[in-house]
């Protein structure tokens, strides 16, 4: 009798269990995109603190987003955040000559990459960090690429890109990436 009910409880505590890992699994899986593109925001937002700009005189510090609607708000559900003394103001990116002179930082979805090419030449010239997480970004021209591997973010740093903009990375942020020679 007691084996019997023993048998039953550790069953409905297995099925449980079970569903229970399965629910947990779906869910994750769904949010761990969001969760990832909120590590990158942070990322970003941090990187800004390691960066010198040559010409910042405006109030607000601000970025630029180029992706889907969901990575914006990503980037946003971080909060009220100031940077440099300044507050942070988040835009919506949208290729005009009028927003390409108001970022600091333009920050480039993979769901974007096939803007990257037209994106990447407007930007030229210009002293605007460009940030993506597009595979091989910072080998096609950008300055820095968050790149996931094996559960973890890293950095690459085209360097040679980011003295042509007039911008000065710190060498405590070198030290953590992998700089990107783009000279062959």
């Amino acid at each position: 009798m007691y084996s019997i009910r023993i048998k039953n409880s550790f069953l409905g505590i297995f099925l449980g269990i079970t569903f229970l890992f399965q629910w947990f699994f779906a869910v994750a899986t769904v949010y761990s995109d969001t969760f990832v593109s909120q590590v990158k925001a942070a990322f970003v937002f941090k990187i800004v603190d390691f960066v010198e700009w040559p010409d910042i005189d405006s109030k607000a510090f601000i970025i630029s987003v180029l992706g889907d609607g969901g990575l914006f708000n990503d980037f946003e559900s971080l909060g009220d955040i100031k940077v440099k003394g300044r507050n942070l103001a988040l835009k919506k990116y949208r290729i005009n000559d009028e927003d390409k002179k108001k970022c600091h930082i333009l920050f480039i979805s993979n769901s974007k990459k096939q803007m990257l090419p037209d994106v990447l030449k407007q930007f030229e010239d210009t002293s605007v960090l460009l940030i993506g997480d597009v595979l091989g970004f910072s080998q096609m021209g950008g300055m820095i690429s968050l790149v996931e591997s094996e559960g973890k973010l890293s950095m690459e740093i085209n360097l040679e890109k980011v003295k042509k903009a007039g911008l000065k990375i710190s060498s405590r942020l070198l030290r953590l990436a992998k700089i990107i020679d783009n000279r062959y």
